[in-house]
């Protein structure tokens, strides 16, 4: 228990630390500021409270089985509960005309032109801003993030909007691949130990691994294959059979976003595409012009 208070008053005192060490290089005005959603600071109350109330649960009723590493392991989690609360406290990027201020989960503050921003990746778990001196990590969910998105790409559009490939996400090959070769293995096995299953378990096992292995294949086929590449005045469109279609942007009538799928309709033709490719930002910006 006193360890657990030892580590968060450590903690809090680095923290504070950090953060008269830091100079501020602009003000971060919360208004303006775009913030991690709010429920990183309910998430983190929440477990603070929860891992603390274990710990001193742990030390009120002791029974000879709590050693040393539970609670090490229990110290580790109110660390990463209250490094929760702090990003919220402390993390923002605030807009301005020709710059944004990065402030980090130290109280840090960079303040970077737009124009000095080299490169940019989107994906869905993760957005990554590169400049000549340092890379800038945002959390895609953050409240107000699409300011900033939206305010690079009219910058940068020149750059990224021509010749951009959007293709899906890596993640998709893995499971596909991953998975396959799991469940292949599975139906290996059971041939190979034809005792450790029963006959009746042993047809569904080969109906579901069969199942899942036609699926991961077609995840890699999926990844392989599909594409859009943008030009300044259309797209190519690549379906995961490796049939193209070009398609001009004037000739979008209508855009449905949801939540697990972006339909784009035209006179003759509609083509779905996965909300969480990579680059699907720059398709947007561009049919949104």
């Amino acid at each position: 228990m006193v360890s657990a208070f030892i580590t968060l008053i450590i903690f809090a005192v680095v923290n504070l630390i950090m953060m008269l060490l830091n100079n501020q290089k602009g003000k971060c005005e919360l208004k303006k500021a775009i913030r991690l959603p709010f429920f990183y600071l309910l998430l983190g109350c929440i477990s603070l409270v929860f891992w603390i109330g274990v710990l001193v649960l742990m030390s009120v009723f002791q029974n000879g089985t709590a050693f040393w590493w539970v609670y090490l392991i229990f110290c580790i989690f109110v660390l990463i509960s209250l490094s929760l609360v702090l990003a919220y406290l402390n993390w923002r990027v605030v807009l301005n005309k020709n710059d944004f201020i990065y402030r980090t989960f130290w109280r840090k503050t960079y303040q970077v032109a737009y124009t000095d921003v080299l490169d940019a990746k989107f994906t869905h778990n993760l957005i990554t801003l590169r400049t000549k001196e340092k890379s800038f990590f945002i959390d895609p969910h953050a409240v107000g993030i699409h300011k900033l998105t939206q305010r690079y790409l009219y910058i940068h559009k020149n750059k990224y909007l021509n010749g951009k490939a959007i293709r899906l996400p890596k993640i998709q090959l893995w499971i596909g691949f991953i998975g396959s070769i799991f469940f292949v293995g599975l139906m290996v096995y059971i041939n190979v130990f034809p005792d450790s299953t029963d006959s009746a378990a042993k047809w569904w096992v080969y109906i579901g691994s069969g199942l899942y292995v036609l699926l991961g294949l077609y995840l890699i086929l999926a990844y392989q294959n599909w594409f859009v590449i943008m030009f300044p005045y259309d797209f190519v469109f690549r379906s995961v059979w490796r049939k193209k279609y070009r398609v001009a942007y004037s000739d979008i009538c209508c855009v449905k976003v949801c939540r697990n799928v972006i339909k784009l309709r035209t006179k003759h033709k509609s083509f779905s595409i996965d909300p969480h490719v990579v680059g699907i930002e720059y398709l947007m910006q561009r049919i949104n012009k």
